[in-house]
């Protein structure tokens, strides 16, 4: 006995039991990828260097949440004003930087 193989004769013959629940699934996808477009910051808006500062950010971010899961929420809002030369952000860097060039050597 193994795992059964998934294809789409053998979702047919379910008898029909979850196809009531594709319209469900395809409205929450939508509305999901509806969300994520309007809560990720454009490249227009904050620029390479304010994407670099935010993706250093994110990287130390998730590694401390991983870590030390304290204070989890739901949403993390971005701050308004996102640059590479801002301390939070130049932290991040650096530190990742410095993290990757130990990992390398």
């Amino acid at each position: 006995m193994g795992i059964p193989k998934l294809s789409l004769r053998s979702c047919a013959e379910g008898k029909g039991k979850s196809w009531p629940f594709i319209p469900v699934a395809l409205i929450f996808a939508a509305l999901g990828l509806l969300g994520k477009s309007e809560s990720k910051p454009s490249m227009s808006r904050l620029g390479p260097s304010g994407r670099l500062a935010q993706a250093a950010y994110g990287a130390w971010f998730y590694l401390v949440k991983t870590v030390l899961p304290l204070g989890l929420r739901a949403h993390y809002p971005l701050p308004q004003q996102v640059r590479l030369l801002q301390p939070v952000f130049l932290a991040a860097g650096v530190g990742l930087v410095l993290v990757f060039c130990a990992a390398v050597v």
